[in-house]
């Protein structure tokens, strides 16, 4: 990889803040056994401590941010902190970037939309990138401008 102009990670917050607290009800409520029927097996505590420690903990991990890279080749983005999934576009290959919003509708993370492939940490801020295969994606950013002035400075002309 060449060497990186440009990086910034954007946490998932709602992520960060919804899934400790989901994951920490789940295993008291298995610890403690579903509406007390029963009697406490030994394994509980173990399996109570993995479902509230173990499973947030990797999906965290690799779902925890969006890292947004630009260097003299090429745009790169990835989720979480073991770096996949990982997608790039050739800065050869793009044809124009443009500053957009998304919805607070369309949600985080990765999807389809009527408008391509939308990756983001949450709504707000955007980049559109319009490929020359006649493609574009969305790329959400807390700094879109400075995201788009780095990749426009970086394009070749045609």
């Amino acid at each position: 990889m060449a060497d990186i102009t440009y990086e910034r990670r954007q946490w998932l917050r709602l992520l960060w803040l919804a899934l400790p607290v989901a994951a920490l009800a789940l295993a008291w409520r298995h610890l403690h056994g579903a509406g007390g029927l029963g009697s406490p097996s030994p394994s509980r505590p173990l399996l109570a401590a993995a479902l509230g420690l173990g499973v947030p903990g990797l999906v965290l991990l690799l779902l925890g941010c969006l890292t947004v890279q630009v260097d003299a080749r090429a745009l790169r983005w990835h989720f979480g902190f073991v770096g996949w999934p990982r997608w790039q576009v050739a800065l050869a290959d793009i044809a124009a970037i443009e500053l957009t919003r998304t919805r607070w509708y369309e949600g985080t993370g990765i999807h389809r939309t009527r408008e391509g492939w939308l990756y983001n940490a949450g709504p707000g801020g955007a980049v559109r990138i319009r490929l020359k295969s006649g493609r574009q994606l969305r790329l959400g950013s807390d700094e879109p401008e400075r995201l788009a002035a780095f990749v426009t400075r970086r394009l070749r002309p045609p």
